[in-house]
């Protein structure tokens, strides 16, 4: 039997030959024989197996059988991941020609572990005592504070991503989700995943077991939401409670997005709008931003994941 991955029309098909060509075995009584096939997929994504036919017959072909096979099962295609050292951030508040990073509450009293120093590490981390004794550089890495938390809010409003061709800039959001999420769960800094598509997913995060059941959310993550980012924000800000560091993750920038930052910003959380590729208006609408000190981040449809916070030192 073949098995056909139908793939949607909002899905670009996943590069697979279409193999349509009866196959005819001869098999002895009690014996068996299994067909594989592979298929390369451009991208994530839940796809259904699709049904296959199998039929049997006697060698003089009297007889026929003929049984349909219609698997229930998705194969599920998840987002890529990707590492990040660091996530390097403006602060909300202006403090002159000195520029800060959010520390997410580090506790600087409990060492998680040490390990080697990588490039990019800061000086600050350095194990002093066990550089000088083995003559190499030696990074603490600290407890974060159990206060410590964020919300990662994805805009899943349908006009928002009608010119994304291929459907790229939204796969780079969502990569980057993934991949800053892993990052924070490692670093024990809970998190609060939402969205706005029609689903209106929301999880909470803490641990490993957490970061699996995103990465499958993502994989099925469609903008298909009726209602601007802005109006969801409002209503969800009930959600974010003590949850001080809102990312929100968004094809573009526009005024009603920028109104309701300010309002957010006003209420004393720390917004972090993070865009992808060019767009109408968008040194407009940053500047608009920079000005009330809210630092946006824009990523290029060709830029590693693992490279956004790099040059952000």
């Amino acid at each position: 039997p073949i098995i056909v991955i139908p793939v949607p029309k909002n899905i670009i098909p996943i590069n697979i030959e279409k193999d349509n060509h009866t196959r005819i075995l001869s098999i002895p009584p009690l014996d068996e024989y299994l067909f594989e096939k592979e298929v390369n997929v451009k991208r994530r994504g839940i796809y259904d197996l699709g049904k296959c036919v199998l039929k049997t017959r006697d060698i003089f072909g009297i007889f026929e059988i003929q049984r349909r096979f219609d698997p229930q099962k998705k194969l599920i295609v998840l987002p890529r991941v990707f590492d990040i050292n660091e996530v390097a951030l403006i602060p909300s508040e202006s403090y002159g020609s000195h520029e800060n990073k959010i520390s997410f509450s580090e506790d600087y009293t409990n060492i998680d572990k040490i390990r080697k120093y990588v490039v990019g590490d800061s000086h600050k981390k350095i194990n002093h005592k066990l550089t000088a004794r083995f003559s190499e550089i030696f990074i603490n890495e600290f407890e974060s504070s159990s206060r410590a938390s964020a919300v990662f809010f994805m805009d899943g409003f349908k006009s928002e991503y009608l010119n994304d061709e291929e459907r790229k800039g939204e796969d780079k959001l969502i990569e980057l989700i993934a991949s800053m999420t892993k990052f924070f769960l490692i670093k024990k800094i809970p998190l609060l995943y939402m969205d706005s598509t029609s689903k209106k997913r929301y999880l909470e995060m803490k641990n490993e077991y957490d970061f699996k059941g995103l990465l499958k959310e993502l994989a099925g993550f469609n903008p298909d939401g009726d209602l601007h980012s802005s109006r969801v924000l409002e209503i969800a800000s009930k959600d974010f409670l003590d949850r001080k560091v809102i990312f929100i993750f968004s094809k573009e920038l526009d005024k009603e997005k920028i109104s309701r930052f300010f309002i957010l910003k006003k209420k004393g959380y720390k917004i972090i709008p993070i865009t992808v590729g060019d767009y109408e208006n968008r040194a407009k609408y940053e500047s608009m931003l920079i000005k009330e000190s809210i630092w946006p981040i824009n990523i290029g449809l060709n830029q590693p994941v693992s490279e956004v916070f790099s040059n952000r030192r």
